[in-house]
């Protein structure tokens, strides 16, 4: 599956969204290849569009950081069949 992932933002949050990890993966156990990172932070309002730098193979689709809540109101992931 080619994967673009796209992240709404809210205002109040926003700040929050930065050192995020896209991965993707076969089985919901195995999501561990790397697909995208936003360094960040974002912006009030703004639409982050997270691009698939490679072709992965996938079903599941893991977005992630390391630090702090992160914060999600809504999200899009868009596919190609292969």
């Amino acid at each position: 599956m080619r994967t673009q992932t796209v992240l709404g933002l809210v205002k109040y949050v926003a700040f929050r969204l930065q050192d995020v990890s896209v991965t993707v993966g076969l089985t919901e156990s195995d999501v561990n290849t790397p697909c995208g990172f936003f360094a960040g932070p974002g912006k009030a309002s703004e639409l982050v569009v997270i691009d698939c730098t490679t072709l992965p193979r996938g079903r599941f689709v893991k977005i992630s950081k390391t630090t702090e809540a992160l914060t999600l109101c809504e999200v899009d992931v868009f596919g190609v069949p292969v």
